[in-house]
């Protein structure tokens, strides 16, 4: 009892006495281990490592077409242009509807010293195209519509096949709104001019270079005495891979009157020609459209003629 007391007594002071708890020290009030949170156990490995450089890092091989990456839509991948034995990434997407779609090659953008090539090409379809560069930059996409759903398998590389750490890139496949506005559209048989199709004056068509050897004629009627005439083709500048050369012609149908495969319209890169001839004589006047030298064909290479006639 003595001993007890004096316990208790050593535990106080003049102004308060502290209950000394008695118990297992390595157990809190409610029985549960000493930093224990009762929670659920979070003592599993933890990466810390950096985040993915991208939605879609490019995974090696990733060539030929049989070990195409898949690239699902509207999701960056990226990769460096690493080795010069492995200049040529492919992947594949594919799209779920008709619409128009866009597949982006930045390199320019992202600071990075590449030159982008890009093919795409359709599985089971009509459509395959090419393009090299953009109007302001190396960079270069594609853009075009489609009728329906496809398999797309798209290939990029560096055109001067450089490498080193500083040639990377990034690639993306999405679905955008078509990048020009158009009043009508070509019919099946104006390869030459005995069927040329009728354009007036306003009116934008949108046509298509089938092949690398199609023709598209228009016939264009001037009043009595002529008048100032301005054709406009929008195709590679808006992201085509359609390069074309536009013709004017007499009414002979034989005369070239004038001609251009590029103009300083949107600026100096601009592949697309622009005519601004005056005829000093009515009647039907031709335009001619057909690929220029560098320029390719089919279902992808899309072009819309504009025709204005001052009044």
């Amino acid at each position: 009892m003595v001993i007890s007391l004096l316990l208790l007594l050593a535990a106080c002071n003049p102004t308060a006495c502290v209950e000394v708890p008695v118990g297992d020290p390595t157990q809190d009030g409610d029985g549960s281990a000493v930093g224990d949170s009762g929670g659920p156990d979070d003592s599993g490995p933890v990466d810390t490592g950096p985040p993915p450089p991208c939605d879609v890092p490019e995974v090696e091989p990733n060539s030929p077409y049989s070990n195409a990456q898949d690239l699902p839509m509207e999701q960056w991948a990226c990769g460096v242009f690493s080795d010069p034995d492995d200049l040529t990434e492919i992947f594949y997407f594919e799209n779920d509807r008709a619409g128009w779609l866009r597949v982006w090659g930045r390199a320019f953008e992202i600071g990075s010293l590449a030159d982008l090539t890009l093919t795409v090409a359709a599985t089971d379809g009509p459509y395959a195209a090419t393009r090299l560069g953009n109007p302001t930059s190396t960079d270069t996409d594609l853009i075009f519509p489609v009728d329906d759903d496809y398999g797309f398998y798209v290939t990029l590389s560096e055109t001067y096949t450089r490498s080193g750490d500083s040639y990377r890139w990034e690639l993306m496949a999405s679905e955008v709104k078509a990048p020009v506005k158009w009043t009508s559209e070509e019919g099946s048989d104006n390869d030459s001019a005995t069927r040329a199709e009728p354009i007036t004056s306003g009116d934008r068509r949108l046509a298509f270079m089938n092949s690398t050897t199609d023709i598209d004629w228009y016939a264009i009627e001037l009043p009595e005495g002529g008048a100032p005439v301005t054709i406009d083709v929008d195709a590679w500048y808006y992201g085509s891979p359609a390069d074309v050369r536009a013709e004017f012609y007499e009414p002979d149908a034989t005369t070239l009157f004038r001609a251009a495969s590029g103009s300083t319209t949107n600026g100096a890169n601009d592949l697309d020609p622009h005519l601004e001839p005056s005829p000093t004589e009515g009647g039907t006047w031709y335009v001619k459209v057909i690929p220029d030298s560098s320029g390719g064909g089919g279902a992808a290479y899309w072009y819309v003629i504009e025709v204005d006639i001052e009044e």
